[in-house]
């Protein structure tokens, strides 16, 4: 959408024009936020960092259903050192806001995480200039909850902004949502989907208004990325519906999954398969294989022998499911159990933008746009991979990043 002349883009198309861009950013598997925003800050892939969703999936034991735990610090979440690390051991200032997978890190100086209850985590000085400042109405994460998106993104640039007036990080990692949350529900390329570009890409040009009126214009880099892209389904698959008429989980009253032999948890494009009793699992794999092979939307079931392949931890290993059920494209999928169908059509309330497919599917390419200090204007690059970011701004300060899945794109440097 970038290049979609519909879309108001002035501020992202002003970066891409005085710096550097690629024609695509290929995102690790699978292509889920926390996932990705790992990534791009480690320079690893899940297989190594272990973030594979947004949450941790844990599994309870024998036909106890999978828990997604989101309300996990980032030592319980993050494997592998980030950015915010190494920084902060090398006495750089750091900063992060809304980025995922942060709650309760010691390496970030002014830290607004995403995560459940983020203003009960947010770093006590941040949040009482917050409050000052009127960009947040109080400290209580009760009235930041009753926000809508936009207005979240609002306070996260003008957090952003803040920082960057007051004591300008060293290194600043910024989130905004609500794109992502308006093409969940309308899907990319949508009137909605224009709109919420158009919003963000102000929200962008507020932050490089920020940089030059601080005067740090000629000392900035900026990258401007996304964690994945979008893709429009027409229908969802309800695989637990399938194994719920195969007497592999039920469901109570309140339609609450309460024993699960066999559950599907979604990542959005595929669905991790979990078989909970290791007893019986060789043949409940079986059985997913027969009732799912050749089905309409399904691409094909993934055995653990391939995760590797992909990036993945080992089954069982980081939430790792025992299978992977995998869409086709126009399909997605959803932890539904009830009902009788296995497929429904895509509406607002299933969700009609998807992502957390994997990665080799194109709509879930990212952007990436690099500007300022130390980038070369008029840079164009084919298709990178988004575990390229962190070493790349590694090389920016002048430390070579060792331990990366990913290389340094020299080429959008205007000096070797």
């Amino acid at each position: 959408m970038l290049d979609d002349p519909r879309a108001v883009l002035p501020n992202l198309r002003a970066l891409a024009a005085t710096g550097a861009r690629a024609q695509a950013m290929i995102v690790s598997n699978p292509a889920t936020t926390w996932s990705n925003h790992t990534t791009l800050v480690t320079g690893v892939l899940p297989r190594k960092h272990s973030v594979m969703a947004n949450g941790l999936l844990v599994r309870g034991g024998v036909d106890v259903p999978i828990r997604n735990e989101k309300e996990k610090t980032v030592r319980e979440l993050v494997a592998t050192p980030s950015l915010f690390d190494l920084l902060h051991a090398d006495h750089r200032s750091t900063a992060g806001v809304n980025w995922p997978c942060t709650r309760s890190s010691a390496s970030i100086d002014d830290n607004f995480p995403d995560s459940p209850g983020m203003l009960n985590f947010t770093t006590p000085r941040l949040l009482r200039e917050l409050v000052a400042a009127r960009i947040l109405g109080s400290d209580q994460q009760s009235d930041f909850a009753r926000m809508e998106e936009p207005g979240h993104d609002a306070v996260w640039t003008r957090t952003a902004c803040h920082l960057i007036r007051t004591r300008m990080p060293d290194f600043m990692a910024v989130h905004l949502l609500n794109t992502d949350e308006i093409h969940h529900a309308y899907g990319p390329e949508s009137l909605a989907s224009y709109a919420a570009l158009a919003l963000a890409d102000r929200f962008v040009g507020d932050v490089v208004a920020a940089v030059d009126a601080a005067g740090q214009t000629g000392n900035t880099t900026l990258f401007v990325v996304a964690d994945h892209g979008f893709a429009t389904a027409t229908h969802v698959l309800q695989p637990n519906v399938i194994l719920r008429q195969a007497n592999l989980l039920n469901v109570s009253a309140q339609n609450k999954i309460v024993r699960a032999r066999v559950q599907v948890v979604t990542l959005g494009g595929i669905g991790f398969v979990y078989c909970t009793n290791p007893a019986t699992r060789a043949s409940d794999r079986q059985k997913v294989t027969e009732l799912f092979s050749g089905r309409e939307g399904v691409a094909e079931l993934i055995g653990p022998e391939r995760f590797a392949q992909l990036g993945l931890p080992n089954a069982g290993e980081g939430g790792a499911g025992d299978l992977i059920l995998r869409a086709k494209a126009g399909y997605g999928i959803v932890n539904t159990a009830t009902g009788e169908d296995f497929i429904v059509p895509a509406t607002i309330e299933t969700n009609i933008g998807f992502h957390g497919y994997l990665a080799d599917l194109p709509e879930m390419n990212a952007l990436f746009i690099a500007s300022g200090r130390g980038i070369k204007s008029g840079a164009r690059l084919g298709i990178i991979q988004n575990v390229d970011i962190a070493p790349t701004i590694m090389h920016l300060f002048g430390w070579p990043l060792s331990a990366t899945d990913g290389r340094v794109l020299t080429e959008i440097f205007d000096r070797p």
